[in-house]
């Protein structure tokens, strides 16, 4: 599985993405944009502690899909929640996406991890 750690962006800089953790300082009401663009797909979008959405293209048409994996981790350092997205394919296929940590109530993850998987 290919972690990836997504910086934020500005406005006129190009898109950054390097392996290791991820940490922010958004508060709940703000995003920080990420993106991670590989050779069979790309996402884009924005995130906080608490949410996660954007979109995932399929780049290829090799018969596999792009799809995104975010996991939410706990403050003890544990994952507490892991999310999927639909699976973008074909080819130039899009899949917007909203996700939430904690499938019951809602909480506020102390570390995101947003993953672009090919499957």
């Amino acid at each position: 599985m290919d972690l990836k750690r997504i910086l934020p962006m500005a406005a006129a800089s190009a898109a950054l993405v390097v392996g290791a953790g991820l940490t922010t300082t958004a508060s709940a009401a703000e995003y920080e944009r990420f993106v991670i663009d590989k050779s069979f797909g790309y996402t884009w979008g924005g995130w906080n502690h608490e949410k996660v959405w954007g979109y995932v293209k399929d780049e290829n048409a090799d018969g596999a899909c792009a799809q995104v994996t975010i996991y939410w981790y706990k403050s003890d350092g544990s994952i507490g929640d892991v999310d999927w997205t639909n699976k973008a394919c074909p080819k130039d296929d899009i899949e917007y996406f909203e996700k939430a940590a904690g499938d019951g109530p809602h909480w506020k993850a102390s570390k995101v991890y947003i993953s672009l998987d090919k499957v």
